[in-house]
């Protein structure tokens, strides 16, 4: 049980993260086109 518990707990820890990344990537992004900078779209896997 609290094997399994510490396990989510990376995973949502993880998932988290990849969110925080995701809206840090499209605002900055989003400012940079403001600017009107283009940036190279990369492909997150």
């Amino acid at each position: 049980m609290r094997r399994e518990n510490d396990e989510y707990d990376i995973f949502s820890d993880k998932l988290s993260e990849r969110k925080m990344m995701r809206m840090a990537f499209s605002f900055w992004h989003t400012a940079c086109n403001k600017r009107g900078v283009t940036l190279p779209q990369r492909k997150h896997g």
